[in-house]
This record gives structure tokens, sequence and C-alpha cells, in this order.
């Protein structure tokens, strides 16, 4: 039923092969219809480039919401995530490859799951901690996901400066920095429209630290796991150091003027935040291109 899109395409006491596959077809050909007959003409060539990545991301990632609940694609999804977890660990998180019985095992795994999915969502949706569990799993693969696009996006960086003789900081200043943050200003400035500014500004500190700590700290581990000392020489080069400057001068700003409002930020301050970020741009782009 294409005038529903939260229900499922098949009955969910259909069990068969082939009405689970006819499910996962017709979820494939209206997202095409969507993309190739229902954009401006303008407007279709990014989502036609990039159908066969979401057809990859949505086959690989177990999806348990209502707006995107399906039998059909879900099974599929139980099935090739397990595959996918194994390719990716044995590209990326393993100094070796995987043999042939990891891929195996996997895909049993994956059968076993899709089994049990199918079973379990006969009279209705996934619920409780069954849908919790696979929804947790489905962002973790979804996390492999991001971390591998962003590796060919700072390859395709790299490519590009070296092609452009442009430095490494400036790319990294710039054009990584803003695409890296855009989700996140865009997810920000939503919320605080709709009155959740605390929760707005909670993100704002929340999303750094996470990237900070959690990102710095399965860098290093990897980095040492692979290499036979086990520390890794580390420096900071001037640009580094005044961003830090920059970035706790900022925040100790914050925190004052809201002690000093009692507990209120006034509105005007946010220029105060864009003026720390406009100098620390300019100073450092000044640095990384030996001005």
């Amino acid at each position: 039923d294409d005038d529903d899109d939260d229900a499922p395409f098949v009955p969910t006491s259909s069990y068969t092969l082939v009405a689970l596959g006819e499910e996962c077809y017709a979820r494939c050909a209206r997202h095409f219809r969507a993309v190739v007959f229902g954009l401006p003409w303008r407007e279709k060539v990014p989502p036609t480039a990039e159908l066969p990545f979401v057809l990859l991301r949505r086959v690989t990632v177990p999806l348990t919401c209502d707006d995107a609940y399906a039998r059909g694609p879900l099974a599929v999804s139980c099935v090739a995530a397990p595959l996918w977890l194994a390719y990716y660990l044995a590209n990326r998180g393993s100094s070796k490859p995987l043999d042939p019985t990891t891929y195996c095992v996997a895909l049993a795994v994956g059968l076993v799951a899709a089994t049990a999915v199918v079973l379990k969502t006969a009279d209705g949706p996934l619920e409780g901690g069954a849908a919790l569990a696979l929804g947790l799993f489905g962002f973790v693969v979804a996390a492999t996901w991001i971390d591998v696009f962003a590796d060919e996006l700072v390859g395709l960086l790299e490519f590009f400066g070296a092609l452009a003789s442009i430095p490494e900081e400036a790319l990294g200043l710039t054009v990584l920095a803003l695409g890296n943050s855009i989700g996140d200003f865009s997810t920000n400035i939503a919320m605080a429209k709709k009155n959740l500014a605390n929760m707005a500004i909670t993100a704002c500190f929340a999303g750094p630290t996470f990237n900070l700590l959690v990102g710095l700290g399965i860098g290093f581990a990897t980095r040492i796991g692979k290499v036979d000392d086990d520390s890794v020489k580390a420096s900071l080069n001037t640009g580094l150091f005044f961003g830090f400057g920059c970035l706790v001068t900022n925040c100790l700003t914050f925190i004052a003027v809201g002690l000093a409002n009692g507990g209120h930020i006034p509105a005007k301050f946010g220029y105060v935040s864009m003026a720390f970020y406009a100098v620390y741009v300019v100073v450092s782009l000044a640095i990384a291109f030996g001005a």
C-alpha cells in the first residue's frame, strides 16, 4: 500500500519467502519511484547517484522504528548485518584478513537471527527488549558505515588538497570541520526552535566531548594495537594550541556570563562565540599558509 508508509506491505501472518521478498521489492521500488519520478530533474542527480549506497545501508542496518518497519527488509538486514560486520572487521579492525570460516559463522548467525525475527513478528512489530536490542545493534552497524564514509572523505580531502597544494590543516579547519559539524548545527537549532534550549546547549558540549574522548581514545588504542611500542609520539602545532586557547576562553566566558546573569545566557553572547571562532579560523589559516 503506497498510501501508508508506516504499514508493512505483507500481512504479519505470512511466513513465505516469496511474500517477504515481495515486501522487500515493494519497498525498494517505492524508494526508486520517489527519487526518479517524485523529484524535480535538478534534484534527481545526487539521490540517484547515492541509490546503490542507500541500498547497501538499508540491507545491512536493521531498522525497528515505526516509519521504517517491514518484516522482509528487517529479516534481510539481520542476515546481511553480521556479514557486513565481518567484512568491516577484516578490512578495518583487524591486522590480518579473516578466514572464510568467520564469514560462514556470520552467515549462520544472521540466518538464525532472521528466522527469530520472522517468527517473533508474526503477531505485530517487535516490542520491548527485543526491539531495543535490535535497535542498538542497528546503531552499531550504522556507526561502521559512518566510519567508512568518514575515512573515504578524509582520503578525498587529502587527494584534492595535494592537487591544489592546500595544507592539510587548512582543509581540516574549513571543509572537514564544517562538513563534520553541519548536522549537529542543524539539529541543535531545530531543538532550540522547539523550546528545547537546555537540550540544544547540552548537545553543543556533549558532541565535541564525545568526539574528543571516544574518538581520540579509540584512535590511539587502534594505533597502539598496530605498532610494537606501547606509546605513540604526538605533538600539537601552533594552530592547535591557539584553537585550544579559544575554546577554553569561550567556555570560561560562557560560564562566567551565565553565573553573572543568574543562570541566563543573553542572546547577544552568540555573537561573542562567533567572534571567537572567526578569530580562530583567520589566525589558524594564516599559520597554516605560513603567513
